[in-house]
């Protein structure tokens, strides 16, 4: 049987605490890799909380689609397990399309074992 078919896609996590450069890093990544950016930050994914998260801005995303960003509104609850099921349906998607994905994490949020 070929090895490829049981294959996994590959995927970089970039981890670190806000503002130490993983933005910048993980849009050099995609660009060079032909990814695209899953953020895993537990504040990112709600809309309007800009100021205390550092949420990457259109200029910084250099065009490189960032997932899971200002996606829920504050008064929404997400899981772990949400987010688990989420970030396996964008690694699924990026991959089918690109062959790999990026991680960008700066939470305790679990890494999905893909």
């Amino acid at each position: 049987m070929d090895a490829s078919c049981n294959a996994k896609p590959a995927v970089v996590a970039v981890v670190g605490p806000t503002a130490t450069g993983k933005t910048a890093l993980g849009v050099a990544l995609a660009q060079q890799f032909s990814g695209e950016v899953i953020s895993a930050d537990s504040m990112q994914i709600y809309k309007g909380l800009d100021v205390g998260t550092a949420k990457v801005t259109p200029q910084e995303t250099c065009g490189i689609p960032h997932h899971g960003v200002d996606i829920l509104t504050p008064e929404k609850t997400f899981s772990v397990a949400d987010f688990t099921a989420l970030a396996g349906e964008y690694i699924q998607d990026i991959t089918a399309r690109y062959g790999n994905a990026e991680l960008e994490l700066c939470s305790a949020l679990p890494i999905p074992n893909q």
